[in-house]
């Protein structure tokens, strides 16, 4: 899925790693700056990421979340200087990508997305109620690559992706490949048992009810 070259990311913000740019302006004229994780700051439009999530419309814009009414004096005191939003709990780089997609700012094809992306985009879209939007919109992403039809450990990360965005069809495409490369060995399901996704998905998925922690 391409997107509009006027749309696309810079060049500064689709190359420079998330480590050497803590700060990163995904809508110039964005009335709110998401804090997220210990200091990476995201300028973004609060209107846009209410009409994607309820979550997000709560936070931003009801005034009984401290963050809202705050949003709210902003307004009525005429404040120019965007609100900042603490996501503590949240992974930087996959609040970025999230925002920029939601932006129409992201990469310029989503099928660039690397398998680790896709796990932190899929575990926030879950968090703030996206799964719908990004379902289709990383249709093209999400679809199982050759090389990983016989990788445990890709099939594992795509499983967990199918289930987060409600892919049925990726879900039921990734368990059958589970089923015939992993063979339910529970060494290979307890070490990624480890993991914090896996530990998202029911008890009585895949494994799980096999005495995976």
């Amino acid at each position: 899925m391409a997107l509009p070259e006027s749309q696309a990311a810079t060049p500064t913000e689709e190359h420079t790693p998330m480590e050497e740019q803590k700060s990163h302006i995904i809508d110039g004229r964005g009335d709110v700056v998401l804090v997220v994780g210990y200091d990476t700051k995201l300028r973004v439009s609060s209107s846009v990421l209410a009409n994607a999530s309820e979550p997000f419309a709560n936070l931003l814009l009801s005034p009984n979340f401290k963050e809202g009414k705050q949003k709210q004096d902003h307004v009525s005191e005429g404040t120019q200087e965007p609100l900042e939003v603490e996501l503590p709990e949240d992974e930087p780089s996959g609040m970025l990508l999230l925002c920029q997609l939601l932006h129409h700012r992201g990469p310029t094809s989503v099928s660039k997305l690397s398998r680790e992306e896709l796990v932190s985009i899929a575990v926030l879209a879950n968090k703030y109620l996206i799964r719908r939007q990004f379902r289709y919109m990383l249709g093209e992403a999400i679809i199982i690559p050759a090389p990983c039809q016989s990788d445990h450990n890709a099939l594992f990360d795509y499983h967990v992706i199918s289930y987060l965005l409600e892919s049925s069809k990726l879900f039921m495409t990734a368990s059958d490949y589970l089923v015939r490369t992993v063979k339910l060995d529970d060494n290979l399901l307890e070490d990624y048992g480890d993991s914090e996704v896996w530990k998202m998905m029911p008890d009585k998925l895949l494994g799980k009810s096999n005495g995976v922690k």
